[in-house]
């Protein structure tokens, strides 16, 4: 179904027939395609949950986040001339 889940169903939030709850071990890696919808449930273990969320594009794509507005500049300070090249905030 392409599109956004809005579009589908009635209410976003509750819980889908179809959904599939991961649950895995502290340290596991999940990959999946951006384009799949997807979400967190509510953390209720009391313990931290980290995510990673990366995003690659090619540079003359927008950006997801606009890093230039986001980026402070005490971290534009301590990366080289090729990381903010690379990270494309300069």
């Amino acid at each position: 179904m392409p599109g956004p889940p809005e579009a589908f169903i009635q209410d976003p939030c509750a819980s889908h027939p179809d959904e599939i709850v991961a649950v895995v071990p502290a340290g596991s890696v999940i990959m999946i395609n951006a384009h799949t919808w997807h979400g967190g449930t509510t953390n209720r273990s009391g313990a931290r949950r980290r995510v990673l969320h990366a995003y690659y594009t090619a540079r003359e794509h927008e950006q997801q986040q606009d890093q230039r507005k986001w980026a402070k500049d005490e971290t534009r300070e301590w990366l080289s001339a090729a990381q903010r090249w690379l990270l494309d905030i300069d």
